[in-house]
């Protein structure tokens, strides 16, 4: 017996079943079809963020009296609100920018315009240029030289007086026991 293209003892579909073949399209529907859709949904992130700018209260004394007021601070442009704002998780633009060979160049295009505004804001103070420089991986090194001219402060200076004392804490051990 048959039944929607299933045999209705076993549940199981019947060879030639072609169910499948009726929808419309296969797989997810892609969020963006071209660089062009990319393109502008960068472009309409970029305006959005430029349009709102980050509102903080201020409060204040001016002679004598409490007044309160609102400061705009600029919106640092940033590859997380891009993806918030096209609807994609980060790692989905990084494979992007990995796999999609026809994205690519509105990719390259669009973290350089956000790399350039970051750096623009902190040069101008808008915005806590530490925080732009770790996120472009600039990064300021210092190293540390432990060593004296003695070699009092030298790790092979501590290990054997760490081991004397661990010795010695041993043989106390063993005496007092």
């Amino acid at each position: 017996m048959m039944e929607n293209g299933k045999d209705s003892k076993s549940g199981k579909f019947l060879d030639g079943n072609h169910f499948w073949m009726n929808r419309s399209s296969h797989g997810a529907k892609r969020i963006m079809e071209s660089a062009a859709d990319l393109q502008e949904a960068c472009c309409e992130y970029f305006a959005w963020a430029t349009e709102n700018p980050i509102v903080e209260d201020k409060t204040g004394f001016h002679e004598g009296t409490i007044c309160r007021g609102k400061t705009y601070k600029h919106r640092a442009f940033s590859i997380m609100g891009l993806c918030r704002h096209i609807g994609i998780s980060e790692p989905c633009w990084y494979q992007w920018r990995q796999k999609r060979k026809d994205l690519s160049q509105v990719i390259a295009w669009a973290e350089n315009v956000i790399r350039e505004q970051q750096f623009t804001l902190a040069a101008a103070g808008s915005i806590k240029e530490n925080i732009v420089a770790r996120m472009m991986g600039l990064t300021e090194r210092h190293e540390v030289d432990n060593k004296s001219s003695d070699g009092s402060m030298s790790l092979s200076a501590f290990s054997d007086d760490v081991a004397k004392a661990l010795a010695a804490a041993k043989g106390i051990e063993k005496d007092g026991a």
